[in-house]
Order: C-alpha cells, then structure tokens, then sequence
C-alpha cells in the first residue's frame, strides 16, 4: 500500500516539476518571424490581435518548438490564458493578474489526463488524474508542494486513501481490497512502528508493533480460534494459555508485511 501511495503522489510532483521547470514557458515566449510568402494564402509564424492602444492582447502561433499556441493576455501584458500542444500533449491553463499560473488541464499519453489547482507561490494545491492504467486518483499538497493526501482507486477497483506526512512518508492509509477486506494502518512518524486494524477474509486483527515485525499481534486464525502473541522480528516469544502462536499464521502474517511494504 506505501508503495501505491508513493506511485500516485511521485509522478503527480514529477510532472509539475519538470512542467513548471521549462515546458510551460516554451509555450508562452519566444520570438517569432514570418514563413515564407506563398501566393494565394496568408501564412506565418504568428498572427497577434491588438487593441486601440497598440498592446497586444491575443496570438496565435507556433512557438519555437514547432507547437501551436493560443495565447491571451491582460491590460499590462501578462498572460491570462493559453492554449497549445508540445512534446507531452495537449494543455489548457489559466494565470491570475500577478503571472501565477492556477489552472491548467493537460493529457500526456504516458502520464493520462491531469487537471491541477496551482496556489500563488506556483506550488500545487490540488490534483484530479487518472494513472497510465485507467487508476482515477485525488491528491491534495500543502504550500510547500509536498503531496499529503491522496484518494484513489486501486488497480483492482478497490478504493484506498492514503495520508503523508511533510517528510513524503506514510502516516494513515486506509483500504479495502476485494481479496482480502478493509484494512487501517498507521505510521507514528516511523517506517518501523505501525498500527494495524482490520478484517483479512473476515477475521479481524490488531497489530501494535514498536519495530518491524516486532510487538503485540491479536486477531482470529483460519480455524477460528483466538491469536494473541508479543513478537520479535518475526517470532513468537509469548502466547497465553488458549491462544494460538501469531507466527503460525502465515495468511495472517503475509497481509500484515504487504500493508508495511
């Protein structure tokens, strides 16, 4: 589940790094000259509309990468909205007066469609995709930029969120897989320490562990009967009289290391 999460918030702060870093400005600058005239058209490399006072307000073009672009702009010249194609696909966006951008939409046939709500700093408030295999997924970040939640539906269908903490690790995620059952997990701020709750086929657990594979595990095994048990790396050190050995139970014991992961 850890490395779900980190598949989802990765390439979504991967693409506006490497957008915001140079690809969305090749759109919107540049300078450009006229085509060769051709008798019986009108061809160019831009075509600009003016207002009364000589500004710029609109142009049309291809820009230095050879990409078409549409471009608006305000009273004092900044650019409000544009639309074009590049090398990642086609984009729609929207700046506010001071040059910001908050809103663009864009397909990229590795990546799919993404739509993002960008905050004054030009950092990423809020995003809408959907994975190269059909997984729709909602990201939230905060005013640094950093991913922090995440809502999203697993390969498989089912639904999973995940919450992160300012260091890009796992503090909460929560899902239901349709071969297993819903699951909670918590991060106290360490990899190694982590709460588990939840149904596996219809039994419940509770996992405490202090370190990996090391605390206090109690749940219900295949054969019904009670498990409660303290570990250490994996190894029972002490069952209670009627319970059965938490170790013994490697369905159990599986599904617990796959959340941990």
């Amino acid at each position: 589940m850890k490395r779900y999460l980190r598949n989802i918030c990765l390439p979504l702060m991967c693409i506006f790094a490497s957008f915001i870093g140079g690809g969305l400005w090749s759109y919107l600058s540049g300078s450009y000259v006229f085509a060769k005239y051709n008798p019986g058209e009108i061809s160019a490399r831009v075509f600009n509309v003016i207002d009364k006072q000589g500004k710029r307000r609109a142009s049309w073009g291809i820009n230095e990468e050879g990409h078409p672009v549409l471009i608006f702009r305000d009273n004092e010249q900044n650019v409000v909205v544009f639309l074009g194609s590049g090398k990642r696909g086609p984009i729609f966006g929207m700046n506010d007066a001071h040059d910001n951008m908050r809103l663009f939409l864009r397909y990229s046939k590795n990546t799919g469609p993404l739509i993002a709500l960008m905050r004054k700093n030009k950092m990423p408030s809020f995003t809408i995709g959907v994975s190269d295999n059909g997984s729709p997924a909602l990201a939230f970040f905060d005013r640094n930029g950093v991913g922090r939640m995440t809502l999203a539906l697993k390969p498989d269908g089912s639904p999973a969120i995940g919450m992160l903490g300012p260091d890009k690790q796992s503090r909460l995620h929560i899902q239901a897989p349709e071969d297993r059952g819903p699951m909670i997990t918590m991060h106290p701020g360490s990899d190694r320490a982590a709460v588990v709750l939840g149904l596996i086929h219809d039994r419940p657990v509770l996992t405490l562990y202090t370190r990996y594979r090391s605390g206090v595990v109690a749940g219900v095994n295949q054969s019904g009967e009670p498990v409660l048990g303290l570990m250490r790396n994996g190894q029972t050190t002490w069952t209670p009289a009627g319970a059965a050995s938490p170790s013994a139970d490697q369905d159990l014991e599986r599904a617990v290391d796959d959340l941990l992961q």
